[in-house]
């Protein structure tokens, strides 16, 4: 089960490989890294309309 959950600007800074993000992704396994499903309409919804 996920312990952090992030939000949609934190994936999005994710995806544009922020550095500070990147660093900070880092300290944390992957397996408690998760994202709402609202977060994944919100950036389904994005690309779709770009």
């Amino acid at each position: 089960m996920p312990i952090d959950i992030l939000d949609t600007n934190t994936v999005s800074h994710l995806f544009r490989r922020h550095p500070n993000v990147l660093i900070n992704i880092q300290q944390v396994k992957l397996s408690d890294i998760g994202i709402s499903s609202i977060t994944e309409a919100e950036l389904l919804y994005g690309m779709v309309k770009r």
